[in-house]
């Protein structure tokens, strides 16, 4: 009759320690959405149109056009002088067609595999739902302690999205603000500038350096909220001329 207690106990003790050892991501993910916007802000946006600049380390720029929406779309369209390159999510699917810019009818399409669609499946839930709801993904947030960032105190989290697919944090415990995100491969973000729309904060630059050294940087000129765009946007083209 007093093991009854006794296991109880246990089991709560275990759950007050899952929750103790949650609280942490949790406290840190509250207070950087409270950086860049209230719940009900962010929990408002549907989709995010871009249009801006990209410019690689040698200073070559080309436009881009930048479009995520929930749950699972995305398309960028880079304009070269000879072609265009647009490259597409659509949930499970994934592409990339490349046009002529002289001649629409010459064009290439390449289908994406399993490994690319999940990278961009994470990267358009990191672009759009602000530091939660990565469980809907799959994934999990850890707590991995204090770090220093630009000589700054931050915490690192981890958001991981599975094998081979993990965003690193650096949020500002004074501001909440992101300083830094790396990826399991090396990859460094960082944004620069502020604007202000629909009361959510964004970056005006971001910058995206390689372990080798290679950046991009994209230099954001307009940014729209919650444009509604059409399901066929993102849809694999069809490989049939009509």
């Amino acid at each position: 009759m007093k093991a009854r207690p006794f296991a109880a106990c246990s089991v709560l003790f275990a759950l007050t320690a899952v929750w103790a050892a949650a609280a942490p991501a949790d406290q840190w993910i509250a207070k950087a959405r409270a950086y860049i916007g209230t719940e009900r802000a962010l929990d408002a946006v549907r989709s995010l149109h871009i249009t801006g600049t990209l410019e690689n380390e040698t200073g070559a720029k080309v436009p881009v056009d930048i479009i995520c929406q929930k749950p699972d779309q995305r398309l960028i369209k880079m304009t070269f002088e000879k072609a265009v390159k647009i490259t597409a999510l659509d949930d499970y699917d994934g592409w990339e067609q490349t046009r002529d810019s002289t001649n629409p009818t010459n064009w290439q399409l390449k289908l994406m595999d399993s490994s690319q669609i999940k990278r961009i499946r994470a990267d358009n839930a990191e672009t759009l739902n602000f530091f939660k709801g990565i469980e809907q993904h799959g994934g999990k947030v850890e707590f991995l302690g204090d770090a220093k960032t630009d000589g700054r105190d931050t915490v690192k989290l981890a958001y991981n999205y599975g094998p081979g697919i993990v965003f690193y944090r650096y949020i500002d415990k004074a501001t909440g603000k992101q300083l830094l995100v790396e990826t399991e491969s090396g990859v460094t973000i960082r944004e620069e500038g502020e604007m202000i729309v629909n009361g959510v904060r964004f970056s005006k630059r971001i910058i995206n350096r390689n372990a080798d050294g290679k950046t991009n940087t994209l230099t954001i000129d307009t940014l729209t909220l919650n444009e509604v765009f059409p399901e066929n946007l993102f849809a694999v083209p069809s490989l049939i001329a009509k």
